[in-house]
């Protein structure tokens, strides 16, 4: 009967090229988790929610951090919450963007799988998009991976203008390992992304991730905003959308969380 069920989990594990137990495998989590600040860390249901949404993750990146001081503490009360879960948790918040719309990213990240190496904003395109990148490398079996994450303008801001500058990238961090994450206000499809893609490649086709305002017809997902793009070096076991709106009664409630789905990626 072991041997059995030891050969139903390999037959399982190559069926769909992932295990929670495999731990070879880096798993990453974005989520614009909108107005992250006093409102939702004075929420205990909510913080608590959050937390458990994202606890099985290595590494989260958060954008749309309020730049007052309620917005790092924000962070740290679900640092907090995480650390009680029994695994260690740290993180790091960033300084407010530079440009128009200013707000704070963060990352939390598990101490047991993953060290942080630097973070700071990414200074070589703060002067092409307004919020610029929040960068963070980690190191993860003896491998460093240089991850960005980004909010790009809205959609009236034309924000395919900033999206264009994002494949520069690879010019600062030639033969890294980058992954640029977050909410695009972009779909991966438009004519933005071309110079990413001739080094990259996103890990959503097609996925909407923002929340319609209300349900339409039994939608209840709008558009394709959010995405990871990671570089060629990089293999991708599996990425896709969380839809968190389905643990609420209606998208109303849905949205006191978020207006977008958090998404996920498992790098090998």
């Amino acid at each position: 009967m072991k041997i059995l069920k030891i050969s139903i989990l390999f037959c399982l594990i190559s069926l769909f090229g992932y295990s929670q137990t495999d731990t070879s495998y880096l798993n990453i989590i974005s989520w614009n988790i909108q107005n992250f600040g006093r409102s939702k860390s004075q929420n205990d249901t909510t913080m608590n929610y959050i937390c458990n949404k994202i606890k099985n993750y290595d590494i989260i990146a958060i954008q749309e951090v309020s730049t007052s001081e309620f917005g790092a503490q924000a962070v740290a009360k679900l640092d907090d919450l995480l650390d009680r879960t029994g695994t260690p948790w740290d993180y790091v918040v960033s300084d407010p963007t530079t440009g128009d719309g200013s707000e704070r990213y963060a990352y939390l990240y598990k101490k047991n799988r993953v060290k942080l190496k630097e973070s700071g904003l990414e200074k070589s395109i703060q002067d092409k998009i307004n919020r610029e990148p929040f960068r963070a490398v980690f190191i993860f079996k003896n491998n460093e991976y240089y991850l960005f994450s980004e909010h790009l303008v809205p959609t009236d801001k034309n924000p395919a203008l900033e999206a264009v500058h994002l494949a520069t990238l690879k010019n600062t961090y030639k033969d890294k390992r980058i992954i640029i994450m977050g909410d695009l206000n972009l779909s991966q499809s438009d004519p933005g992304f071309n110079e990413l893609k001739k080094w990259s490649k996103p890990t959503l086709i097609g996925k909407k991730t923002s929340l319609k305002m209300k349900e339409d017809n039994g939608v209840k997902l709008n558009m394709e905003y959010d995405n990871f793009f990671i570089s060629s070096l990089l293999v991708l076991s599996k990425s896709d959308v969380i839809l968190f709106f389905n643990d609420f009664k209606d998208l109303k409630s849905a949205r006191k969380i978020s207006d977008h789905c958090p998404i996920y990626c498992i790098i090998k």
